[in-house]
């Protein structure tokens, strides 16, 4: 039996059966359901080396992340597993194009995405931190695969996610916090524009503290740019004396540091900070923040280009991902630049 003859028993077109049997975009829930008893009737398997055929002996995937360089560096990790992962797959002619946008330009993602389009590529592993566009795009264009990194687009249907937890993330952050500053008044946390998977991190971070009967002021801030963090440092003291804590939810864990905990400053602000970047790596080292949590970056780009690999390429059953969290004190990160950059690689 082919998917021809299916889709003309079920009375539907190729490309739907092609959804249903991969997994993929959106069917209805009746045509469905017809087009999966036809298969199971028929005991119906698709043949790999026919559909690797078709899908030509170069397979091209794309890579979309925001800006290697912004955020102190920390997608660049992320590249690099992409990097690892395309290389351990070179035999099987099975390559990764990456294409970088701007999250604070708009159209910048649907730009980049729409060129890989037209490119003829129909596979995508998205960093997708601009969520109305990443929406649009993936809704429009449900023909396509696409593997998420690093965040959930509400409504859309990838093959898979692979990331983090992050409300539980930011419940880890409040249980080590609230060890490392016992005693504090005032905790500081924020996020720059809203984001998403901050605001998640720190509804986490703010039950831990309710549900273990912390009465500790917890102050929300939502910031701009990394720039305005001095301003806001000291618009904080001056209204509520100091700062005795400090949850960061993203990797700006390290401007925090570098102002309130060097040796002319006498009062010590206990510092959690997301992603093991270079920068927050060099504070840690120096005694400025006191406790880095790992994402994993690595391994979720690595795992990103493998699991569309199985999906495409070997047509296998693929699953959500949740990376687990690493927690690096200064006693145990890693120090030379090979472990540095193979942090929570496979």
């Amino acid at each position: 039996m082919t998917i021809k003859e299916i889709a003309r028993l079920a009375d539907v077109s190729t490309g739907t059966v092609d959804r249903v049997i991969h997994n993929r975009g959106y069917v209805r829930a009746d045509k469905k359901s017809r087009i999966k008893k036809i298969i199971n009737d028929n005991d119906y398997k698709p043949n790999l080396c026919a559909r690797n055929l078709k899908l030509n002996s170069n397979m091209v995937v794309g890579f979309v992340s925001p800006l290697l360089s912004s955020e102190n560096g920390y997608w660049n990790l992320v590249f690099r597993g992409v990097l690892k992962a395309q290389k351990d797959l070179a035999d099987f002619s099975y390559k990764v194009r990456m294409e970088e946008y701007d999250r604070n330009e708009i159209g910048s993602f649907t730009k980049v995405c729409n060129m890989l389009l037209a490119d003829g590529i129909k596979s995508f592993i998205i960093i997708p931190k601009c969520l109305k566009e990443a929406k649009e795009f993936m809704l429009r264009h449900s023909e396509c695969n696409f593997i998420l990194l690093d965040s959930v687009v509400p409504d859309a249907m990838p093959l898979c996610k692979i990331g983090e937890d992050s409300y539980k993330g930011g419940r880890i952050a409040g249980r080590i916090l609230s060890m490392m500053a016992p005693g504090a008044d005032n905790i500081l946390t924020f996020s720059f524009n809203d984001s998403y998977i901050s605001k998640e991190r720190i509804r986490g971070f703010r039950d831990y503290y309710s549900e273990a009967g912390k009465s500790e002021n917890i102050i929300e801030e939502n910031l701009k740019n990394p720039s305005e963090i001095p301003a806001l440092i000291n618009r904080i003291s001056k209204e509520f004396g100091r700062i005795d804590g400090i949850f960061s939810p993203c990797s700006a864990g390290h401007y925090f540091g570098e102002i309130l905990n060097t040796a002319d400053k006498s009062d010590y602000a206990s510092i959690v900070t997301y992603d093991f970047t270079l920068d927050n790596k060099n504070a840690l080292s120096k005694g400025q923040i006191g406790c880095i949590l790992s994402q994993r970056p690595f391994t979720q780009g690595y795992e990103g280009v493998y699991q569309l690999y199985r999906s495409i390429m070997l047509c296998q059953q693929i699953e959500d991902i949740e990376i687990q969290v690493d927690i690096f004190f200064a006693e145990n990160m890693p120090y030379g630049e090979e472990e540095y950059r193979l942090v929570g690689s496979s």
